[in-house]
């Protein structure tokens, strides 16, 4: 995630790409420590499956993303600010859900989620 945040602060989507491009290699360090995790008995073969997948689904995610970026090579942007205050949970941390209903894409400054609707073609 902290890749993302760091590629997203970037003037170009080329640097986002780039970005992205090490998140979605972080997706392959948490698979080869999930087999560690399962290895050592720290996770069910069930759990291990779920979190697998979850982390192929993000990997996949982030590779839509990487290509729509790229397919706009050069365009300059500007990181969104929000003046709003993060809608934090119970523990005091912002929650996915409120990170997705604040956040801007660089496509068009569209909600996080039209966004998502727009890399999944939805």
């Amino acid at each position: 995630m902290s890749n993302i945040a760091e590629g997203f602060a970037r003037k170009t989507d080329r640097d986002f790409a780039h970005f992205l491009d090490m998140a979605r290699g972080s997706c392959s360090e948490v698979q080869s420590l999930l087999y560690v995790a399962l290895d050592v008995g720290y996770l069910s073969q069930q759990q291990f499956e779920g979190l697998y997948e979850s982390a192929d689904a993000t990997a996949a995610l982030i590779s839509r993303l990487t290509t729509y970026l790229r397919s706009h090579d050069g365009a300059k942007r500007t990181p969104a600010r929000t003046s709003a205050t993060p809608k934090l949970n119970d523990s005091g941390l912002r929650t996915p859900n409120s990170a997705r209903e604040e956040a801007t894409c660089p496509a068009g400054g569209r909600s996080g989620i039209r966004a998502e609707q727009a890399i999944l073609g939805a």
